[in-house]
């Protein structure tokens, strides 16, 4: 055999499953690629590439206020996708998956850690399996 079809036999080995691709990704494999796309459209503003990953059914929640009179706010994914789309260039650069959790392979809770410029955020997303693929349904996140 020559060296350049062992070459191509093995980077078509190194490339990883896809969706659409006809094999299988894992669920693990699946998460991170939303979790990914999730980073990427919020910092790019690419409400289209959000729609894809969040539910529109979903709700984010944090907490505004001080120590003393903090108040718990929600929207709806729907709500915040119907905003005007504002870049965010310095989100996201760094980020990473602090932990990830799968149930009974419909349901996962992830963490993240986000910088920003200035500061960072922890992200917490659930995740359900809905007619075969990850969606994002709940997003928690706390500014630090």
């Amino acid at each position: 055999m020559s060296r350049r079809f062992i070459r191509l036999a093995v980077l078509i080995l190194l490339i990883p499953a896809l969706p659409g691709t006809g094999q299988e990704v894992s669920d693990e494999e699946a998460i991170h690629l939303v979790l990914t796309n999730y980073i990427e459209a919020w910092r790019d503003a690419d409400y289209d590439r959000l729609r894809d990953v969040f539910d529109p059914a979903g709700h984010v929640y944090w907490l505004t206020g001080d120590e003393d009179s903090q108040h718990l706010q929600s929207m709806t994914f729907e709500q915040i996708l119907a905003r005007d789309p504002r870049p965010r260039p310095s989100y996201g650069l760094q980020w990473e998956v602090r932990s990830l959790s799968i149930i009974d392979g419909h349901l996962a809770a992830a963490e993240l850690g986000i910088s920003r410029k200035g500061g960072s955020y922890v992200d917490v997303l659930l995740l359900h399996k809905i007619v075969g693929s990850w969606r994002i349904v709940t997003k928690t996140f706390a500014v630090r």
